[in-house]
């Protein structure tokens, strides 16, 4: 095989596994280079960055992560000082949204993970999402709603362990599907012959 070939093969298996990568809960993000993003969150010259967009599980409905690495602040607590990271959960419009249960209303969990390299002494942190009672509305293109979790993790937690390590820290979203949405959320009205 020629070096073109094989250079092409090797870009196809890794979009392949990227593409596997996203398709499937829980899905995991890896944020390199964090001293910068949040001394640029600080600075206020980027006060979020935002993940890849996602599915939460195979034809699934369609996300993006919205990190405040300095938290979020509106035009009323603008003046504060940021002591914690905040997160928001946005859907997005996704190629099944047709076949999906609106509103969206699964239990989604945040998790920091602890990169100690002894697994026995590891303390993740995890938040729970508490979405609005009426759930997440199906995305236009005009208005893709999110809700997150303003207190996250306080900085000087993020600090106090191995939650930064070689720069980088991952946070983990997992979704939860309630047991009286089990297996209607795709296909709804199909039965078995």
């Amino acid at each position: 095989m020629s070096k073109t070939i094989q250079e092409q093969a090797q870009t196809i298996n890794c979009l392949e596994k990227k593409l596997e990568r996203l398709q499937n809960s829980p899905f995991i993000w890896k944020i390199s280079n964090f001293a910068s993003v949040m001394e640029a969150a600080k600075t206020n010259e980027s006060r979020v960055i935002v993940s890849d967009s996602f599915y939460s599980a195979h034809n699934g409905y369609k996300f993006a992560i919205e990190l405040y690495p300095d938290g979020y602040y509106t035009d009323d607590n603008a003046n504060e000082n940021g002591e914690f990271m905040s997160i928001y959960l946005r859907i997005l419009v996704g190629e099944y949204d047709g076949l999906l249960i609106w509103p969206f209303q699964d239990s989604v969990v945040f998790t920091l993970l602890d990169q100690n390299e002894l697994v026995e002494k590891r303390r993740h942190l995890r938040k729970e999402l508490q979405q609005p009672p009426e759930g997440l509305i199906r995305p236009t293109e005009a208005s893709e709603p999110a809700c997150g979790v303003w207190e996250f993790v306080f900085h000087k937690n993020l600090y106090s362990r191995s939650y930064i390590k070689d720069d980088t820290i991952f946070i983990k979203v997992a979704f939860v599907e309630h047991k009286e949405r089990k297996f209607s959320r795709i296909f709804h009205g199909d039965y078995d012959i």
